[in-house]
């Protein structure tokens, strides 16, 4: 009896019901997951508080900030750089002359200079990026070539490239025209060019968007002398002033 009785007592005691409360290595676990939850929650929230701040600063600072300088140079006879330009301007956001805004509200002003290498570089000083207008059929001529050696040789904050006229190849050649001119523009412009052909943008919205984000690099030559980009200008030796002179500007480019 005393045998059975031991072994009766000993199952209840193993029957008795376990405790429900978390071991210390459960405990600790759920702890430090609640401690990652709070710093991941604080991190997105400081990162929230620091974009409103930054969007704020640049919406106060929007009116001090220059445009950025688009520069459009044809490259051939059949470049069709006036239309680029018109494109850029008809499809901003706000349009005011030769001065636009995209509808991420950045500035910019499109100047069209003659086909000479001294306009093209006078407007390349105060420009931030030269798009490259190339027809489709031709290319670059040699006043093309000759332009864009001397850009090079002054120094460009970036580059894009346009093609023009891809939708009056015969349909084999368009994607070939496409291929070559891209592999050509960055051969010449490794590091700072982008590449967009109208015929596949004609509202030229993906080119808009580039040019939002878009940031030329600095050109050494411009902290050591000075650039200015204006509508008509005059200089007089020893008094200053200003009755009238040499034309240029941002409807015409600089000739």
């Amino acid at each position: 009896m005393a045998k059975g009785g031991a072994g009766k007592g000993a199952r209840r005691r193993h029957l008795q019901p376990r405790s429900s409360r978390p071991s210390g290595g459960v405990a600790k676990a759920e702890a430090g997951k609640q401690a990652r939850r709070n710093m991941a929650k604080q991190a997105r929230q400081a990162k929230q508080t620091q974009v409103v701040a930054a969007r704020r600063a640049a919406a106060d600072a929007d009116a001090a900030v220059p445009p950025r300088v688009l520069v459009i140079v044809a490259a051939g006879e059949d470049a069709q750089a006036e239309a680029i330009g018109e494109q850029l301007l008809s499809h901003a956001a706000v349009a005011d002359g030769a001065t636009a805004a995209t509808a991420a509200r950045q500035r910019f002003t499109v100047l069209r200079p003659s086909r000479r290498v001294d306009s093209v570089l006078d407007a390349m000083k105060a420009g931030d990026v030269m798009v490259l207008a190339i027809p489709a059929d031709g290319g670059l001529d040699a006043r093309g070539e000759e332009i864009v050696d001397a850009v090079c040789m002054q120094g460009v904050g970036a580059v894009v490239g346009v093609l023009t006229g891809a939708e009056q190849l015969p349909p084999k050649q368009q994607a070939a025209a496409r291929r070559e001119w891209a592999a050509s523009l960055h051969a010449r412009f490794p590091e700072q060019a982008k590449f967009f052909s109208l015929d596949q943008d004609q509202a030229c919205a993906a080119l808009l968007r580039h040019v939002d984000g878009i940031s030329p690099r600095k050109l050494a030559w411009r902290e050591q002398r000075s650039y200015l980009l204006a509508h008509r200008h005059s200089y007089r030796p020893g008094g200053g002033g200003a009755d009238g002179g040499a034309d240029g500007g941002a409807d015409g480019g600089a000739d």
